[in-house]
């Protein structure tokens, strides 16, 4: 059955397979729109700094470091990503392009976390 539906699809479905170059692309742009969409919430970490006092605060800077670290990710991780295309390591491109996914989806989940924990 594995082999009939793989025949099937066969041509059609490679396009979003994990270990392709295109993926690998594709997956690029996404962490570049994420850190467009990141960029509101990039600058409104600095208003965790306005209160008297807040800017020696060792959870306000975690926060703002887990916060700004995105970025910095997603600027490791292109060029390593190009470096293992041209060597035509595709299925390392594929494992370092999704870094900054990984790190997205961590931030997503403490937020939810943290929003469930206070609003008990």
């Amino acid at each position: 059955m594995a082999g009939l539906a793989y025949r099937l699809t066969r041509g059609y479905l490679t396009w979003i397979s994990p270990a392709t170059p295109r993926a690998v692309r594709l997956r690029n742009a996404l962490c570049f729109l994420l850190l467009i969409a990141w960029a509101p919430f990039g600058l409104a970490v600095l208003f965790l700094f306005d209160a008297p006092g807040s800017e020696s605060d060792p959870i306000a800077w975690i926060m703002a470091g887990f916060v700004w670290l995105y970025p910095l990710l997603f600027l490791i991780s292109l060029p390593l990503t190009w470096l293992a295309l041209r060597a035509r390591n595709i299925p390392r491109a594929a494992k370092r392009s999704t870094l900054p996914l990984w790190y997205a989806k961590a931030m997503v989940m403490t937020g939810v976390g943290f929003y469930l924990a206070l609003n008990k």
